[in-house]
């Protein structure tokens, strides 16, 4: 980088503290979750197709297993190792359940990524991640809580809520990345983003195993544990600085945007020799 006084010497920007901590909040809080939703679903589908058909068989008036069941046999038959196997293409209904909880993924992301440019633009991108929590941790309470309330329509809604929490991250999450980021870190640090996705979706199918949260019983807390990102983020994000390229342009506070940049880079240039066009620095 030039020293904008003309020199022509170049200072090194040097990560700091506070830069990892806001690069880590981001990452775990918004490209980890939208990650971890992608996956979640995927181990425990058995278990959670099962429960489907028990729930719709107790809607419908039948008695479910464990017994033969009574009421409509497509719903609460009990099924052996082979019909577990196949129920999803003998059901059409639950193949069509299944089909549209985890269509809601990304059927909501591109809600919420159509939606991101706005939201950042006009609250920033802190600001629009820390409000698009709210999304994250209804999404988490509605699946967590589908099996206790028995319904397969808070599961639905709670995965579009996830979904639509996903598109905004996919488009807020690496506009903070790139903004707070020194240019000679900026390639590093944005792809942070795609490694936190996949390394969730990587977790997201162990903790989905049989052996761990992949059962009848603890699936829900499978799911419920997409609220760990977002309260994490919610407790840490508040306390980084903002992204010094908003403040400034969009905020038109210099002195914040600049306090930023030297949290961020412990460079104590101006901002506006970053930022601002290249006619403006020749005046």
């Amino acid at each position: 980088m030039k020293d904008p006084k003309g020199t022509g010497t170049s200072q090194s920007a040097k990560p700091t503290l506070w830069l990892a901590f806001s690069v880590f909040s981001a990452a775990f809080g918004s490209s980890f979750l939208f990650g971890y939703n992608i996956g979640v679903m995927n181990a425990p589908q058995n278990i959670i197709g099962l429960w489907i058909r028990r729930t719709k068989c107790i809607s419908n008036g039948g008695t479910p297993e464990p017994d033969d069941g009574t009421g409509e046999a497509l719903w609460c038959r009990k099924l052996n190792e082979q019909d577990e196997a196949e129920m999803f293409v003998k059901n059409v209904e639950l193949n069509t359940l299944w089909a549209m909880i985890n269509a809601f993924i990304p059927g909501g992301a591109i809600l919420g990524a159509v939606a991101s440019s706005f939201i950042v633009g006009r609250f920033g991108p802190k600001r629009s991640m820390i409000m698009n929590n709210t999304l994250a941790l209804l999404s988490a309470i509605l699946t967590s809580l589908a099996m206790t309330a028995g319904s397969v329509e808070m599961l639905i809604i709670g995965r579009f809520f996830a979904g639509v929490n996903s598109g905004i991250s996919a488009g807020v999450t690496p506009t903070y990345l790139n903004e707070i980021s020194p240019p000679s870190l900026r390639g590093a640090i944005g792809s942070v983003h795609q490694l936190s996705i996949v390394t969730a979706i990587w977790v997201s199918q162990i903790l989905g195993l049989p052996s761990i949260l992949g059962t009848s019983e603890l699936w829900p807390i499978l799911l419920g544990l997409a609220a760990v990102p977002a309260v994490y983020q919610l407790v840490t994000l508040p306390i980084c600085p903002d992204s010094p390229k908003y403040l400034y342009f969009n905020r038109q506070d210099r002195e914040g945007a600049e306090q930023g940049t030297v949290i961020f880079r412990l460079i104590r240039n101006s901002l506006i020799s970053l930022y601002r066009p290249r006619q403006l620095v020749s005046t």
